[in-house]
């Protein structure tokens, strides 16, 4: 649900403004395509681990842990550049 008014609030911004030609926002769209599958990945084998209780090694675990967590700063490195973007066209 939240994907979807972000979306929304990005196509409001493009209608009225050069949204896509600002670099930050390029930037936002090439992290978003990696971060977001990437947090869904790593959230679907979270879960399938502890739903069928696997045991897993001490770095099998930690290497789950450290992907979701790359992909979670990921995640914040979108939604700062998209902030930076819109704020840059909404001051031009």
């Amino acid at each position: 649900m939240l994907g979807f008014f972000l979306f929304i609030i990005v196509a409001l911004f493009a209608q009225n403004h050069d949204l896509e030609d600002q670099k930050s926002f390029r930037l936002f769209m090439r992290v978003h395509n990696i971060g977001l599958p990437l947090v869904a990945l790593t959230m679907t084998v979270r879960g399938v681990t502890q739903v069928l209780d696997m045991d897993l090694s001490r770095g099998l675990n930690a290497s789950i842990s450290g992907v979701a967590g790359i992909s979670h700063i990921l995640v914040a490195i979108e939604i700062i550049s998209l902030l930076l973007a819109l704020k840059k066209v909404v001051k031009d």
